[in-house]
């Protein structure tokens, strides 16, 4: 697949919805998906031309379709459950598949993220202004922590370009970006940081698997 055809109007797309919910928040419902919805085209004209499509090519499809459903009902404050459990379960799809990388787990991709994460979640019990979801919170941790140090394992194991672990550490920081902006204080233009660095993460992933497809 063409890198241009997929990065550029995934760039452009990206950029629509960030200054949609910048500057004009009422169009921001229609263009928030739209990233996710043309990664997600791409990649099955992808998977449709590759009959050696193994399941961790199908957990990434189901992954990215749940993350789209995540996108949908986080627009809405009374949707938040099921947008938690959408993206909820996308990343332990995602980690089912990176999971399925042979050998012994990197240590160095487990010290490399259980520290910021237990950290990071010490920070929000002390500073947040929602004691109650904090629960929700750490279960949420738990999940981006394992599914970006299985991400990092896969590919220091299979000696991949590095494509997974890059999409998913970006998903990590916007996740902790979104629950820090939600849970504990607005962030000065949040939708740069939460939604620039989701959707790159998202690419990077999928680009990992596209590009895994061809190899």
């Amino acid at each position: 697949m063409n890198p241009l055809l997929y990065s550029i109007p995934t760039l452009l797309t990206g950029l629509l919805a960030i200054a949609s919910r910048e500057f004009k928040p009422e169009t921001y419902y229609y263009t928030k998906a739209l990233p996710v919805l043309w990664i997600l085209a791409l990649y099955t004209a992808a998977l449709a031309g590759a009959p050696s499509a193994t399941s961790l090519h199908w957990l990434i499809f189901w992954g990215l379709a749940l993350g789209i459903a995540g996108d949908v009902f986080l627009l809405f404050k009374k949707w938040f459950i099921p947008g938690f459990i959408a993206f909820a379960s996308g990343h332990v799809l995602y980690l089912i598949a990176f999971l399925q990388a042979p050998g012994p787990l990197a240590w160095v991709a487990v010290a490399a993220l259980c520290v910021p994460g237990l950290v990071y979640a010490l920070v929000l019990w002390r500073r947040t202004t929602a004691p109650r979801m904090l629960p929700l919170v750490w279960l949420y941790i738990v999940l981006i922590s394992a599914m970006t140090i299985a991400a990092w394992n896969a590919d220091l194991v299979e000696g991949r370009p590095g494509w997974f672990a890059a999409g998913a550490t970006l998903f990590y920081f916007s996740d902790a970006c979104w629950s820090w902006n939600r849970f504990v204080h607005p962030l000065p233009r949040a939708a740069i940081w939460i939604l620039g660095t989701y959707y790159s993460g998202q690419a990077l992933i999928v680009w990992g698997a596209i590009t895994s497809l061809v190899l």
